[in-house]
């Protein structure tokens, strides 16, 4: 059974690829009316003929379709701009695992794959597409005791588990795609509040690392 988090992800997934589906049907479709429409354009005169649809019916399924390309190419760079500049500043300060972040990250499954960053901020989260990491501030990681990180790693790892990170990209590349329809940017907020309560929840209720 779908948890919230994963019904909202794949909803959104299976609302985009009905709409492509859509637009590229409705282009196949009127691609004949279309060629015809656009010569008649050239020579300057846009009207209706027998049989066929506006000329802005039919170029509309083209510019949505190019305005999708854009708009997901748009935040994949965006997002992958900042992600990058993040990261990099964040490797800068990056030590060694302190031996009791060394001996939690072996008991929990997490070695290799725990980044801790030299700051006095309180701050953590997943990070990475293929093979996601967690990166945890030296602040966070002094201000709990053992029961608390455990709490907090479970947390993240729960993301990593998920594949969070690389469905959080793909749901806002998603959402911003498809623009025009307004249930694409709802279910995308509604994936990226349920990863978080489920995370909580999933901290909750394994205690048994």
């Amino acid at each position: 059974m779908f948890t919230s988090a994963r019904r909202a992800f794949w909803s959104l997934v299976l609302l985009s690829s009905l709409t492509l589906a859509g637009l590229a049907g409705l282009l196949a479709w009127q691609a004949p009316r279309l060629a015809e429409g656009v010569w008649l354009a050239c020579q300057g005169a846009l009207q209706l003929v027998a049989g066929s649809l506006p000329a802005v019916g039919l170029t509309l399924p083209l510019l949505l379709l190019m305005a999708s390309l854009l708009a997901a190419l748009w935040s994949l760079l965006r997002q992958g701009w900042h992600t990058q500049r993040l990261v990099s500043s964040l490797a800068q300060r990056r030590r060694p695992l302190t031996t009791r972040l060394a001996k939690l990250a072996q008991e929990m499954g997490l070695a290799g794959r725990l980044e801790l960053v030299e700051d006095d901020g309180v701050y953590t989260f997943a990070q990475g597409l293929w093979r996601p990491r967690i990166w945890l501030s030296s602040g966070l990681s002094d201000l709990l005791d053992d029961a608390e990180l455990r709490a907090v790693l479970r947390h993240e790892r729960h993301h990593l588990d998920q594949r969070d990170p690389l469905r959080v990209l793909l749901s806002r590349c998603l959402a911003q795609a498809r623009f025009f329809l307004p249930l694409a940017p709802a279910l995308r907020d509604r994936y990226l509040v349920a990863k978080e309560i489920e995370a909580d929840v999933a901290s909750a209720a394994d205690d048994g690392v």
